[in-house]
């Protein structure tokens, strides 16, 4: 049996869970670029972009490569058990 804490150590120790992130970031950072002429986020060059797991926990922004650097932009942390893969 597969318990909301097993299913989210497997996600967390599987790479897709911050590439799919990551990729959403990108995807929506390009959206809002071209939809409004404008770097976004920020004013100058576009920040990169970061997901991270840490713990249970997703955490994805926009700047710095550490968690700790400051973020141009940062989203909600999700706890991994809030996150499922569709088969």
């Amino acid at each position: 049996m597969m318990t909301a804490s097993t299913t989210s150590w497997r996600m967390a120790s599987r790479p897709w869970v911050t590439d799919v992130a990551a990729q959403a970031l990108d995807e929506l950072q390009d959206y809002v670029d071209e939809a409004s002429h404008d770097p976004w986020p920020g004013t100058g060059t576009p920040p990169r972009r970061f997901a991270e797991v840490r713990g249970q926990v997703l955490h994805l922004w926009y700047g710095g490569p550490d968690i700790t650097s400051p973020a141009v932009l940062a989203c909600e942390p999700t706890p991994l058990a809030q996150i499922q893969r569709l088969p």
